[in-house]
């Protein structure tokens, strides 16, 4: 059995829940977004090399060579890839750990619903009205076009139903 403050405290949360999830849900469009253009770069090859390319200079006395018979430009190129490929895996670990936030979001979110839906229509609003959009009773009784003793009561009477839903 929940008491007065916890069932008030669920309601609160509910909405905040489904504030953050539909920030997540914009969250994991963006990162949709920088995931294709990463894709984008890596299959069209758009990588910015900062390598000077310089001749031999034959007047000093030790010339620089490469072992692995690679030039620097294809080292940097390598380098370049392997940023891209890191960073892309970077963003598709962000995007699945989103994807578990809204899963588990949505779950504590339908589990609520299922409750509210079992009170009676005309309650939604006054609910809406003073946990969703955290009005005061003057606010709430100004939308809901009721006095601020009715909107008391009736939400002593949602809270109690709920009690005894739960």
């Amino acid at each position: 059995m929940k008491s007065y403050q916890q069932v008030e405290g669920m309601l609160y949360n509910h909405f905040e829940k489904v504030r953050s999830r539909d920030k997540y849900k914009s969250s994991l469009d963006r990162v949709r977004k920088r995931i294709k253009v990463i894709e984008q770069e890596l299959s069209n090859c758009h990588f910015t090399l900062t390598t000077d390319i310089q001749g031999i200079d034959y007047s000093k006395d030790i010339i620089t060579t490469s072992n692995d018979n690679s030039s620097s430009m294809e080292r940097d190129l390598i380098r370049e890839e392997t940023k891209l490929e890191e960073e892309l895996l970077r963003e598709k670990r962000c995007k699945i750990n989103i994807k578990r936030k809204i899963r588990n979001l949505q779950k504590q979110i339908d589990d609520v619903e299922i409750i509210l839906e079992q009170l009676s229509k005309m309650y939604i609003p006054l609910i809406e009205a003073l946990y969703k959009n955290k009005l005061s009773y003057r606010g709430a009784s100004y939308i809901l076009h009721a006095g601020r003793d009715t909107i008391g009561r009736n939400k002593k009477e949602i809270i109690n139903k709920l009690i005894d839903l739960l």
